[in-house]
């Protein structure tokens, strides 16, 4: 029995991929840090129109986490926690005293 609910799960992940793989505008590039993961990465940019919700710049996305993973790590797979951000808006939002990259506490 236990077979047969990893196969279906794993058909489920396949269609997933799928789906997000196509859904990808042709010009954009998957990342290249170490930010978070791939398919959150994918939804949050998708769901924000594939564009940075500051400025509308549309290359050199980052998905930015709202609520940092290091304060609160249960939410860190959460669409609603993360907003996409171009990569100088990004690094704005870290200028924010008390929102350095070694400091966060909810920038």
């Amino acid at each position: 029995m236990a077979k047969v609910i990893s196969i279906a799960q794993r058909d489920v992940d396949i269609v997933a991929q799928h789906t997000i793989k196509n859904s990808t505008p042709k010009d954009h590039k998957p990342a290249t840090s170490r930010e978070v993961q791939p398919q959150l990465r994918k939804l949050v940019l998708k769901r924000d129109n594939w564009m940075c919700v500051k400025c509308n710049r549309t290359d050199t996305l980052h998905c930015h986490h709202i609520d940092p993973v290091k304060n609160n790590p249960i939410e860190s797979a959460d669409v609603n926690n993360c907003v996409t951000l171009c990569i100088d808006c990004h690094k704005e939002s870290h200028q924010v005293d008390g929102c350095g990259y070694n400091e966060l506490k909810g920038c």
